[in-house]
């Protein structure tokens, strides 16, 4: 049945090149593993399992749901409804935050809202927020994610009302293909609970050596976006940014 949804997909940033590297078993077992945990614990926020849950049981929850086609994630909601959007928001956000530090599970998300119909008994998934949201996730140089308009126009005010911490939300001029930026509303990951994170090229060096920076500038120009959206919102890393103060800002823009 068609209804109004809230959709991101997700993509799993450098996921071709694991595919060359690692075996489909370690992958699917290590990789997809941990990723599974992340949704979990983003969806429920209550632990992280020990244990890899079952795409089955991910599908359990009673707001959101999930589908999952090798590198790319559907995760969006059940009903057209505020408190599920605030909870979305913040799946979303914890879900980009616990890969935010593993390079090789870094999500980039793009989210739309419109009609679409999500048929998961046949899994058939058809509708205009699909392609938008697939379309603003590949334009985006950066792990992060970004909202469409459409979302703002639907659930702005709303958003724009709750304390920062709730809705995970922060108006950005969201770094776009061929050096380009766009003022959209943005996933504020940096909310989840963290130490001081310097966002360092690897574990080794804090920037990447001439080598890297010619034969992997795509890749660079990403990690330099991400670093430098990290230090201009993260509250935790840099309490100057708020002054001490977290309060909701009436509206973003």
């Amino acid at each position: 049945m068609q209804q109004n949804y809230l959709i991101a997909v997700c993509d799993i940033l450098g996921f071709s090149k694991l595919v060359h590297q690692k075996a489909p078993e370690e992958i699917k077992d290590e990789y997809f593993g941990y990723i599974k945990k992340s949704i979990y614990f983003a969806m429920n926020k209550d632990h992280f399992p020990v244990k890899a849950p079952t795409l089955r049981e991910l599908k359990m929850h009673d707001e959101l749901a999930i589908a999952w086609f090798s590198d790319t994630i559907l995760i969006y909601t059940l009903e057209d409804d505020e408190n599920i959007c605030k909870n979305f928001m913040q799946t979303i956000g914890w879900f980009i935050f616990m890969n935010m530090k593993l390079p090789d599970t870094r999500l980039r998300v793009g989210i739309s809202y419109g009609p679409a119909v999500m048929d998961v008994e046949e899994q058939v998934f058809i509708g205009l927020p699909i392609v938008e949201a697939y379309n603003l996730e590949k334009k985006q140089k950066w792990s992060g994610g970004a909202l469409t308009k459409k979302v703002e126009e639907r659930f702005g005010d709303y958003l724009a009302n709750l304390n920062p911490v709730e809705s995970w939300i922060v108006p950005y001029a969201v770094p776009m293909e061929n050096g380009q930026r766009e003022n959209l509303l943005a996933i504020n990951w940096t909310i989840g609970m963290h130490q001081r994170y310097n966002f360092n090229w690897n574990k080794d060096r804090a920037e990447p050596n001439e080598k890297e920076i010619s034969e992997q500038p795509d890749v660079i120009e990403k990690w330099r976006n991400t670093k430098e959206f990290h230090s201009k919102v993260c509250w935790s890393c840099f309490p100057q940014l708020n002054n001490g103060i977290i309060k909701p800002p009436g509206k973003f823009w």
